[in-house]
């Protein structure tokens, strides 16, 4: 290529910048718990390394998925960079998992919890911390739309 002004001369590095193949960078695993940094500014973990939070929202993962479905949604969301996820434990009021389970018995007692929505949320979160994923989690909703 014969280059003389310097459109050219940067179309050429561009071209030749967009052939060389980048190496992929392997993540280091975090260790937790996250805590703040010395100078308060960003999220370390447990061997004082930065943790970029890059968050998705699956706010219902637990009320809307199966464990299967959701072990999978939680292994595409890492695969695809996410170290965080934003979740609801109890959902909105009424809200049962795809078992029809509610997260307490009787009318909303919350003195009565429901084992089987607890133990299915359990099993939900031990498959984000198999995958190295940091959750946010909401323990109740109180409701914004009416």
């Amino acid at each position: 290529m014969n280059c003389k002004s310097i459109a050219c001369v940067f179309l050429a590095l561009a071209s030749f910048a967009l052939a060389t193949p980048t190496p992929t960078p392997t993540p280091t695993p975090t260790t937790f718990p996250l805590r703040a940094s010395d100078n308060g500014r960003y999220l370390v973990d447990a061997a004082d390394r930065p943790f970029f939070f890059h968050a998705d929202t699956p706010w219902m993962l637990i009320q809307k998925l199966t464990l299967a479905e959701a072990e999978e949604y939680m292994t595409d969301r890492k695969a695809r960079g996410f170290t965080s996820l934003q979740i609801m434990m109890t959902g909105f009021l009424g809200m049962r998992t795809r078992e029809g389970h509610l997260p307490f018995d009787g009318d909303h007692d919350l003195t009565r919890p429901n084992e089987a929505f607890f133990a299915h949320a359990d099993r939900v979160i031990q498959k984000a911390a198999d995958l190295g994923l940091f959750l946010m989690i909401a323990p109740m909703w109180s409701g914004c739309c009416n």
